[in-house]
């Protein structure tokens, strides 16, 4: 039978119907913040848009845990030996897998947030394009978690090895961050180093930490200026991206019986073993100071 190499529709309407409780919880959480949003204010357009710019750090911490839930239930037959063969003895290219999953992955963020956001245009008044900047911010954040949280499922061939891996991704710098100091302390007491490079290798932290307070946003160029930096989170957006291009390169060199295992290629052992032996060193050590 011969292979198909375009994203098959009946596979997306699958992803849709199978893990419907999975967006459909996520749309809920949406509805509910729009609806504690809703109140009686006099400034009720102004109060929206405050309230969606301070809230960003919220939706991030959201976006970075939807992101690895969302991988590991479309990419999650991969960490299963008998489903992964079962799925691929069927007439479909691994690339189209890879796709159809990739869109059904966006399409479970941008449905719901796209709504969450037309229903705040609405609420918004003379703000009204305060909602599609923020719906424009998250996407990006989002896509750049759903890369990171894919090229994880990738690398490893269990679900708690991905998701060990994904906060480390996130952790690391702030680890290297901690061992900067301490060592800088030991050599010259009272002295903290620069500690800007490695917040920005932190992205959850960098997107949490940027925002200002609802009480300093009042005037629309405090609304544009209140969140992330865009620059800083267009390259989160292209490091998603190209994170999804590294997947879909593994994905096509893949051994099918490596799932179970807690990496999926050999040449990935010594980089793991190095990089956990240093965390539990550096726990330990801050457990015991």
């Amino acid at each position: 039978m011969k292979s198909r190499t375009l994203s098959c529709k009946a596979v997306l309407k699958k992803d849709i119907l199978r893990f419907a409780p999975t967006w459909g919880l996520y749309s809920a959480l949406l509805l509910f913040i729009a609806y504690l949003m809703i109140n009686e204010r006099d400034s009720i357009a102004l109060y929206n848009a405050q309230t969606l710019c301070a809230g960003s750090p919220f939706f991030s911490v959201v976006s970075f845990g939807y992101a690895i839930l969302n991988a590991q239930l479309l990419f999650g037959y991969l960490c299963d030996s008998r489903m992964c063969n079962s799925i691929h003895a069927f007439p479909l290219r691994r690339e189209s897998w890879f796709f159809t999953h990739v869109t059904a992955g966006l399409l479970f963020f941008l449905v719901p947030t796209g709504a969450f956001a037309l229903l705040q245009s609405l609420l918004c008044g003379e703000y009204i394009y305060v909602p599609f900047l923020w719906l424009a911010q998250h996407t990006m954040q989002y896509l750049f978690f759903f890369g990171l949280a894919a090229l994880c499922m990738f690398l490893t061939g269990n679900r708690f090895a991905s998701a060990l891996v994904y906060l480390g991704f996130n952790g690391l710098s702030m680890m290297a961050c901690w061992i900067y100091e301490s060592l800088l302390i030991s050599l010259m007491y009272g002295v903290l180093g620069d500690e800007s490079v490695f917040l920005l290798l932190c992205p959850l932290y960098s997107l949490c930490s940027t925002v200002e307070p609802m009480q300093y946003i009042h005037s629309r160029q405090d609304i544009l200026l209140s969140g992330p930096d865009w620059a800083y989170v267009a390259v989160l957006a292209g490091l998603g991206l190209l994170f999804l291009g590294a997947s879909l390169l593994l994905y096509r060199r893949r051994k099918l019986e490596c799932a179970g295992d807690f990496v999926a290629e050999n040449w990935e052992k010594p980089i793991f073993l190095s990089v956990y032996s240093l965390c539990a060193g550096t726990a330990l050590a801050a457990f015991i100071s």
